[in-house]
């Protein structure tokens, strides 16, 4: 995603990354890296922990008509620091 970014810094729309509950805190330092950090990626960058999809999936698929329904489900380094 960074590679995207950096070719795209205009990207007006936020990015997720699915990931198992074993690879959150990899995810966390990746986005806390300082490259990551330069391209402002702990603002752009979401991640949605895979369990809570597959938990919440049948709910989103019925009455997730609007991304506020993922955006509540992801999490991001900003989120955290809350």
């Amino acid at each position: 995603m960074a590679d995207l970014v950096a070719l795209v810094p205009n990207l007006n729309f936020p990015l997720y990354v699915v990931v198992p509950q074993s690879r959150v805190a990899k995810v966390k330092k990746e986005l806390s890296r300082p490259s990551f950090q330069a391209l402002k990626m702990n603002k752009k960058c979401n991640w949605i922990v895979l369990e809570d999809l597959v938990q919440e999936w049948e709910a989103i698929m019925k009455y997730g008509t609007e991304l506020d329904a993922i955006n509540r489900l992801s999490d991001n380094l900003n989120k955290i620091k809350k």
